[in-house]
């Protein structure tokens, strides 16, 4: 099937698979990324921490997580530190 992995050429697939989510777990709206793995890491760190903030990272975590904590927190985002 065409357009899954193109939230504009979706044809509504990926709004259903959302809202199913939603009353799977119960939440108030769940959000499927389209993107590559990085910019899947980037927003779940920006959605949790506000800017000056600090995030504790893994050792082992995908190296996507620092290289978004380096480039937003020069600009007052999110800052990680490894563990």
């Amino acid at each position: 099937m065409s357009g899954l992995d193109d939230r504009t050429m979706s044809q509504g697939i990926l709004e259903r698979a959302e809202k199913l989510m939603v009353d799977a777990v119960g939440a108030g709206h769940t959000f499927f990324s389209t993107c590559g793995s990085s910019l899947s890491v980037e927003a779940a760190m920006l959605s949790v921490a506000g800017p000056h903030e600090k995030l504790l990272v893994g050792r082992d975590a995908h190296k996507a997580g620092q290289e978004a904590a380096d480039c937003h927190s020069s600009g007052g985002g999110p800052q990680a530190h490894r563990i």
